[in-house]
């Protein structure tokens, strides 16, 4: 990978190959930003620069630690993720204490990729923070994060903080295009719609029919609504390959759902749901509960990140969406 892999992120990308080419680097770097947004993707082009034998500013792409770091084999880049995908123990930050203090194996430095960092425990995160306050100097740590707000605000100021923002659709555009994903103009009108300015969700969404997913989301709420059995439900999503789509249809359909009660306007509509009826969702949903029920799917997908039990996981959520249901009045309100 190289920096030309990375679309809409110009002014990020200036300071990291300034930062590169005259050494000026800092100890400690936090790239931030909804899942999906490219956090890692940035993460293994710049520790591929640090690494490099060639190039003092960007991966050369051929020399040996470049292909090391493609294959994500390099000895002196180390990828930390969560335990269990839950959180990241004190012990893993004691492990790092322990190998930053060491001099490189081959590269001019050693890199650390803290994934999730906003899953530290309180005991792992200030073990962190010592290390962060007197770094060794061979060592770059990056960490990845939702959001500045999930960490403690010391371990913040240690880093230089680089917030990730949303794409345009030409720079969504770029990557599809860069993937291989030939998609006609409909096509791509939803995909980039329904991503909503993040590279990970549309790249998800142009792997499947969209409009498709839509219907399916309309359908699966029409079938909590009309005592569907939860469990044989819970057992048919459980064991959909396609269900991180089918999530983010939910949540589109929601959306658009709660901006027609506000709006009205028929023209708001996501083009993923052209075609597709909302009528009998606008009688059963409020606002309240439109938003009640986007923080369980929200929630859902947080869960199905880490090494949870899916079919459990699903169920709990499509009781609690039922639940969200049944607290609605005839008129669309809250009982």
């Amino acid at each position: 990978m190289n920096w030309k892999d990375i679309h809409g992120r110009q002014q990020i990308l200036r300071s990291l190959r300034a930062a590169l080419s005259s050494g000026n680097l800092a100890h400690a770097y936090l790239f931030c930003g909804p899942e999906g947004i490219g956090k890692k993707t940035l993460a293994k082009v710049f520790s591929a620069a640090l690494v490099c034998q060639r190039s003092m500013e960007e991966p050369c792409g051929s020399c040996p630690d470049c292909n090391k770091s493609k294959a994500l084999s390099h000895p002196d880049i180390h990828w930390i993720v969560p335990e269990g995908k839950k959180s990241l123990k004190i012990g893993q930050t004691r492990e790092i204490k322990r190998a930053a203090y060491f001099k490189p194996h081959e590269a001019r430095y050693q890199v650390f990729i803290v994934e999730q960092a906003e899953t530290l425990t309180a005991e792992a995160a200030n073990s962190l923070l010592k290390l962060l306050e007197e770094p060794p100097p061979l060592a770059v740590f990056i960490l990845l994060a939702t959001s500045p707000a999930a960490l403690l605000p010391t371990v913040v100021s240690r880093c230089q903080l680089f917030q990730l923002p949303r794409l345009d659709a030409a720079n969504l555009g770029s990557i599809l295009n860069a993937a291989g994903r030939q998609l006609s103009l409909t096509e791509s009108q939803r995909v980039l719609h329904g991503a909503e300015g993040i590279p990970g969700r549309a790249l998800l969404l142009a792997r499947e029919d969209s409009q498709q997913s839509y219907a399916e989301a309309v359908e699966l709420l029409g079938q909590l609504q009309a005592e569907e059995a939860i469990a044989a439900l819970a057992d048919k999503l459980a064991a959909n390959e396609n269900l991180p789509l089918l999530l983010e249809a939910l949540l589109t359909v929601l959306r658009d759902t709660m901006v027609l009660q506000a709006t009205g306007n028929g023209r708001l509509v996501m083009p993923a749901g052209d075609g597709v009826s909302l009528d009998s969702l606008l009688a059963e949903f409020s606002l309240v509960n439109g938003m009640a029920a986007t923080e369980i799917i929200l929630k859902l997908e947080k869960d199905l990140q880490s090494s949870v039990n899916v079919r459990l996981a699903v169920e709990r959520a499509l009781r609690r969406l039922k639940e969200v249901f049944e607290n609605v009045d005839g008129s669309g309100g809250t009982l």
